[in-house]
């Protein structure tokens, strides 16, 4: 790792230990922003620019779940809380990291989606907002409904920020939160689960849609869960129970046995009213139990 690297090492020990680096948080914001950046042939060309990439996602996720968890001296939290200020506001970062969800290398698509969702999580619990970049570029590629990494982590990062919503302590009239926070992107996942589970399974090619299929099915366990727990419905959400068929279909298609397992458990949670058991804080509102005839 070059010297590059070995400096964002030391950054990254300081924080775990509760310190700040002695360089100030504008050259911080900086070196990091630069660093995160994709060429059509950096990847590719060079390893160690990944590996050093890998480290500053890193980084920054780890710098944004401690200023969530309140974990760091004042003082160090000060330094950090402008550092994100930096990259997420004239370095506009998140186009960056948008933009690292369609890298091939998949682990540098993951920890962007990962970097992205906990950034969106603290937004909207301490903000109340959330990004309108990332939103759209998720409706985008939802509504391609095309096999790709990108699909991939947008499923993964869009399951990952409701499931933080939902999991949040801080966060106020979670209800409005989450139905504000849906509506720009209802439709897409619509289309998304229409090009994925409606169609005659026989006439798509599922092995290569293992994956996507399964953060899919993840997803909509948690839309469900929102239902269940706040009241949140979207359109997705009654095209399962009224075309619930389609997720027996998935037994017919030719995909890998975990994938028919998951589309089952799904189905079960969903009817019985169990999603988001093994994981989601609190119980059921008695109001939402009501099952319509």
């Amino acid at each position: 790792m070059d010297a590059a690297g070995l400096d964002f090492q030391s950054i990254f020990r300081l924080l775990r230990t509760g310190s700040a680096p002695s360089l100030s948080s504008e050259e911080l914001a900086s070196r990091i922003s630069s660093c995160v950046v994709q060429t059509e042939n950096t990847l590719a060309a060079s390893v160690t620019h990944t590996d050093v990439m890998c480290l500053c996602l890193t980084l920054v996720e780890t710098i944004i779940n401690r200023l969530t968890a309140q974990s760091l001296p004042q003082d160090v939290a000060i330094f950090y809380e402008d550092v994100t200020r930096r990259l997420f506001g004239e370095m506009n970062l998140m186009a960056k990291l948008v933009s690292l969800l369609s890298c091939q290398d998949r682990l540098v698509s993951h920890l962007s989606a990962k970097c992205t969702s906990v950034y969106v999580i603290s937004d909207i619990c301490i903000n109340g907002g959330s990004s309108s970049i990332w939103r759209h570029a998720c409706a985008e590629v939802f509504q391609k409904s095309t096999a790709s990494s990108e699909l991939d982590s947008c499923l993964w990062s869009l399951t990952a920020v409701l499931k933080g919503v939902l999991r949040a302590e801080k966060c106020q009239n979670k209800s409005d939160v989450l139905m504000k926070f849906l509506s720009g992107l209802d439709a897409s996942i619509t289309d998304l689960h229409n090009n994925l589970l409606t169609q005659d399974p026989h006439k798509r090619e599922l092995m290569n849609l293992s994956k996507t299929m399964c953060e899919f099915f993840d997803l909509l366990e948690v839309l469900s869960a929102a239902r269940l727990r706040y009241g949140v419905c979207s359109s997705v959400q009654r095209v399962i129970f009224v075309e619930s068929q389609a997720l027996l279909h998935v037994m017919r298609a030719d995909v890998e046995y975990f994938v028919k397992k998951r589309a089952l458990l799904l189905l079960k949670r969903s009817l019985l009213r169990r999603a988001g058991d093994d994981w989601a804080l609190g119980e059921v509102s008695p109001r939402h139990m009501k099952i319509t005839a």
